[in-house]
């Protein structure tokens, strides 16, 4: 199982825009993955960050954990 196919035990919304890049060891999907996070979780003990990353080549958005992250910025909303 690959870190992307686990999903953290708590969650919590993001307000500040995060431009997330990562790459992806998913089964699922090739390439990397880059789009804004909406939330940001973690596991109990804190083992890993995961960020849930809305990427509009994908139906869903993707729970990346911070290790695969490649880059990060705080950009305004396109449209904005």
């Amino acid at each position: 199982m690959s870190g992307t196919d686990h999903r953290p035990e708590v969650a919590i919304p993001l307000i500040q825009p995060l431009w997330i890049e990562a790459k992806t060891a998913r089964r699922d999907t090739e390439g990397a993955i880059s789009g804004y996070a909406v939330a940001v979780g973690w596991d109990r003990p804190q083992q890993t960050t995961f960020y849930l990353v809305s990427d509009p080549n994908y139906a869903r958005p993707l729970w990346i954990p911070e290790e695969d992250v490649t880059s990060n910025s705080i950009r305004p909303p396109e449209g904005s």
